[in-house]
């Protein structure tokens, strides 16, 4: 499993990973979130920040591999 914090303005959602994109969409709209759960990335928006953390190591490999590389 994944914990996921999105913080939209002064509202923040709990919610845990994996997900179905319907029920991530009616938890998003409880905090104010009206676009498409296809437009949002794991990095955020403009107006999204997201959080992730692994609460196992299968977890925790995911988010290693979804962050960006960075070149050297």
């Amino acid at each position: 499993m994944i914990d996921v914090f999105i913080e939209n303005g002064r509202n923040t959602l709990h919610t845990q990973f994996p997900l179905r994109m319907d029920d991530l969409a009616e938890q998003l709209a409880s905090i104010g979130v009206r676009q498409s759960v296809a437009q949002i990335t794991a990095k955020g928006t403009d107006t999204l920040k997201i959080e992730t953390e692994g609460l196992e190591d299968i977890g925790l490999s995911l988010i290693h591999i979804s962050e960006p590389t960075r070149p050297y």
